[in-house]
């Protein structure tokens, strides 16, 4: 590689790493993700954080990839859709392949101890953390366990910058408040940073 090409890669490692996050954990915590990915449909063993990640595409992609390989009767790839629970509302029971995701931060509104999305008072920060939620991707004909009354589609981003969108989810709210949120401009990150 040329010198000129090497000073962004070094760069985007440390970003991609994390200030002060040990490189050798992090590989660590990477390969026992890849590992129980890679397994037969086992719930993934602790809740995943997307910003940990040099990729999080990549990781949403090979999960859906192997839920697709694992699901019974088997489901096409294209044929899944992503789903998701917030907090400890029976995630593990979700899919075949379920995925605890923590670190995740919410712009635009409140999530409630109740579970659902409220208006930001003026004294909350800009951008505030979620509790973990499951995701899993599941047949396009199953219903999703969020009904879309109940829940507004919310994009997850990977920065605050909001120029690269990971995935949609849905989040509980009242009903016929969807278009409040959307208006909100309310979003998922995967990093607060």
């Amino acid at each position: 590689l040329q010198p000129s090409r090497q000073q962004p890669s070094i760069s985007v490692c440390r970003m991609g790493v994390g200030p002060g996050m040990c490189t050798k954990s992090w590989l660590m915590s990477c390969a026992a993700s890849a590992s129980s990915v890679a397994g037969r449909g086992a719930a993934l063993a602790r809740p995943v954080a997307l910003a940990d990640m040099f990729n999080p595409q990549v990781f949403l992609n090979a999960l859906r990839q192997q839920t697709s390989r694992i699901s019974q009767p088997q489901v096409a790839v294209d044929d899944l859709k992503l789903v998701c629970v917030w907090g400890d509302a029976g995630g593990r029971s979700l899919g075949p392949l379920p995925c605890a995701l923590a670190g995740l931060s919410l712009q635009g509104a409140l999530f409630t101890a109740g579970g659902t999305l409220s208006e930001a008072r003026p004294e909350t920060p800009t951008v505030v953390p979620l509790p973990v939620c499951t995701i899993a991707y599941i047949a396009k004909d199953v219903p999703d366990p969020q009904a879309d009354a109940g829940s507004v589609v919310v994009p997850i981003y990977e920065g605050l910058d909001r120029s690269k969108i990971l995935a949609k989810v849905r989040m509980p709210c009242k009903s016929n408040e969807q278009s409040k949120w959307i208006m909100a401009g309310t979003a998922i990150f995967a990093s607060a940073e």
